[in-house]
């Protein structure tokens, strides 16, 4: 709801509790005399605004417990921020922050601090003075490095580095349970640890591969320069979430500690996944359904003993939304197996690793090919060859094609059975084009309507031919 600030409602402007900067051209806060009013104001929202410093009256609102200023051009924070006594979290995300005053580290009450992709290259003195803050956030700064005691910050429980500058960690706070990093300061992040924490997050430049390639050679090397311990992080955290590439193309890997050293210690065995014949798969109500009315991008599994085999075939595949809509609201659940539970249901695309029977597949191919009409044939083909699997190519499909080459002509030579005489030209012309017969093939089903001729008048036409 938006009120002008105006003579008449006074009385609502001194309760007003959320006040957000409407107009986000602005480059100052107006009426600031009607502002400083608001003794109740408990948000200030100014995200998004060309609005260039928090004005120097800030203090005068008693009650301030949050100030959003994501994607501002703030370059800077009056000294007068350190008399918000009541402040509680600060968003200065995305701005052009270069430096945070002194008396920023009076903010005591302070318990989230984001300061992610600003110009920082340090953090004032004495800020860990903030002995209350829970939440910093740095990614993507230019900040250069820590303070040294930053483990004083007792209450810190989540830290985020990852995309910074800084290249070595200091100690951490005992509490500590996030913590989020690039692949260079593993080794520092080992050092620096008092004990384990709940969740690690590593960013890595190229694929997740590589970089478990990169990390088995160094844990098995007990010559490296930097320690032979220094490179067991697995040890100090519970859960390990990998991070490769950027923005909305992100990827994750998470695993856990006892994951990760199998991992490295090449006991780790990543289950294959097959389909075969056998494998039955369910529509939205849980009838049987082909394997073509499930697409691919929505197939899920369930990841129990009793919905796969010893050997990683898949028993039973379902449409991802259908499960999703039968574990609402519930914690545990029961289809053609034991019992499972949300973690169980796995994406069939994200699983391991996906092995198809291929003899399986190309019979369900044929399958699907003879359950089309010769109209849509060369349709359904380019189809099947646009999401092939890795190990069936598109000459695979050729071959299937090529071996239904008599079920085809038989299609055909029924469908010009049906029609009339002056159509069938027209016909034959349209099946060649479409790519399902050929002109020796055109000229053979020509002949099969061609009229037979009376033995005896072609012996007597040979007669008179030769005179006699």
């Amino acid at each position: 709801m938006t009120y002008k600030l105006n003579k008449k409602n006074n009385k609502l402007i001194e309760t007003l509790q959320l006040w957000w900067l409407q107009n986000r051209s602005k480059t100052t806060i107006e009426d600031p005399e009607r502002i400083q009013k608001m003794k109740q104001l408990l948000d200030l929202d100014l995200t998004g605004t060309d609005i260039k410093t928090i004005p120097e009256w800030i203090y005068k609102l008693p009650n301030l417990k949050f100030i959003n200023a994501i994607d501002t051009k703030i370059r800077e924070l009056p000294t007068t921020i350190g008399k918000c006594k009541n402040l509680r979290i600060l968003y200065l995300a995305r701005t052009k922050l270069t430096k945070l005053p002194k008396e920023f580290t009076q903010l005591r009450n302070l318990r989230t601090l984001d300061l992610a992709g600003t110009k920082l290259t340090n953090l004032p003195k004495g800020f860990t003075q903030l002995r209350n803050l829970e939440y910093l956030d740095l990614r993507g700064s230019t900040i250069k490095s820590l303070p040294v005691d930053i483990w004083r910050l007792y209450s810190l429980e989540e830290l985020l580095l990852d995309g910074t500058r800084i290249k070595r960690i200091p100690q951490t706070p005992s509490d500590l349970r996030v913590l989020s990093i690039d692949e260079s300061l593993l080794q520092s992040f080992v050092r620096s640890t008092v004990g384990e924490i709940e969740h690690l997050y590593v960013r890595i430049s190229g694929s997740v591969e590589e970089f478990i390639k990169r990390q088995k050679k160094i844990y098995h090397n007990r010559n490296v320069n930097t320690g032979y311990k220094g490179y067991r992080f697995g040890n100090y955290a519970k859960k390990i979430t990998v991070q490769s590439g950027y923005g909305p193309s992100t990827n994750y890997y998470s695993f856990t500690s006892d994951e990760w050293y199998q991992l490295m210690t090449n006991t780790f065995k990543r289950k294959e996944y097959r389909i075969n014949k056998n494998t039955q798969f369910y529509n939205k109500s849980f009838l049987n359904a082909r394997m073509k009315n499930v697409r691919p991008e929505k197939r899920a599994i369930i990841n129990r003993n009793s919905y796969l085999k010893n050997n990683g075939t898949i028993r039973h595949v379902y449409k991802k939304k259908a499960l999703n809509a039968y574990m609402r609201g519930k914690t545990t659940g029961r289809l053609h197996g034991g019992n499972f539970d949300k973690r169980n249901v796995k994406m069939l695309i994200s699983a391991p690793k996906v092995t198809i029977n291929k003899s399986a597949y190309i019979k369900n191919i044929k399958t699907r090919l003879s359950n089309v009409s010769l109209n849509k044939f060369t349709k359904e083909v380019k189809a099947i060859k646009e999401k092939l699997p890795g190990n069936i190519s598109r000459n695979d499909v050729n071959a299937v094609v090529k071996s239904m080459k008599k079920y085809i002509m038989n299609k055909v030579l029924n469908r010009l059975n049906k029609t009339s005489p002056n159509d069938r030209s027209r016909l034959l012309l349209n099946f060649k084009n479409r790519g399902l017969i050929n002109n020796n093939e055109i000229v053979a089903l020509k002949n099969k309507f061609t009229p037979k001729t009376n033995m005896r008048n072609k012996i007597s036409k040979a007669l008179q031919a030769r005179g006699l």
